[in-house]
């Protein structure tokens, strides 16, 4: 990954893209920080610097390499850029925001947990379902992310489902839907949209079709106190 990024990197240089990256290391020893910042077209923090380890746990790095985007007031714009930057070295989307919904696999619950986060669990629609459902929900989000650039603040994350995961698998046991059939099976399971409040413990269910109309009154009726609240 290092050396597609260090020639990204000049890439955006060439193109005056105002962007900068900063090493973090998480090296064992002098020898091999001086190695690896060798092979580096970039700036580092020093090896060992209290930062590195201050920037880990503020940021919950817990893999490696990871990449945090931040903007000019070092506020996040994305937690989880690799995944980002990795599908766009040309930087056509710089500064890489990420997308209104995102793949529930990247959902970090402890990242989440004062945000309201909406899934929509689709593992065993089509391809031309998914689609469709996905640009729904597109539609409704978007709405919010011009609302949190507005106000700095982040109503609803949205997540969706698209294939079996660990944490599809685990939402779906959170919450009581029925398990996945398997892998050989034609059984289709109905699209399920869900509201997790993770830091309560609380989650409310979404009847009917997914619209971009239906996920707009499911959150209107949310925010008027109209649901059923339901705990896990």
């Amino acid at each position: 990954f290092t050396p597609q990024l260090a020639k990204a990197y000049k890439t955006w240089k060439e193109k005056g893209m105002n962007v900068e990256v900063i090493f973090v290391s998480r090296d064992k020893d002098q020898v091999g920080f001086d190695a690896y910042c060798g092979e580096m077209p970039w700036v580092a923090v020093p090896f060992q610097d209290k930062r590195c380890q201050h920037w880990s746990d503020q940021f919950e790095v817990s893999g490696i390499p990871a990449i945090v985007i931040l903007d000019a007031e070092n506020s996040v714009i994305n937690s989880n850029g690799r995944l980002t930057v990795a599908a766009d070295f040309e930087g056509t989307t710089f500064p890489w925001y990420p997308p209104a919904v995102q793949d529930v696999e990247d959902l970090i619950p402890t990242a989440c947990e004062g945000v309201l986060t909406l899934v929509a669990m689709m593992e065993t629609q089509s391809a031309e379902e998914q689609k469709q459902a996905v640009a729904d929900l597109s539609a409704v989000a978007e709405k919010y992310c011009v609302e949190e650039k507005k106000t700095g603040e982040t109503k609803y994350l949205f997540f969706a489902a698209r294939t079996p995961g660990s944490m599809a698998d685990t939402i779906r046991g959170t919450v009581s839907l029925p398990s996945l059939p398997d892998a050989d099976s034609s059984t289709k399971l109905p699209l399920a949209v869900v509201l997790l409040n993770l830091a309560n413990k609380e989650f409310y269910e979404m009847s009917g079709d997914l619209t971009a109309g239906s996920v707009q009154v499911f959150l209107d009726e949310f925010e008027a106190g109209k649901l059923l609240k339901k705990e896990w």
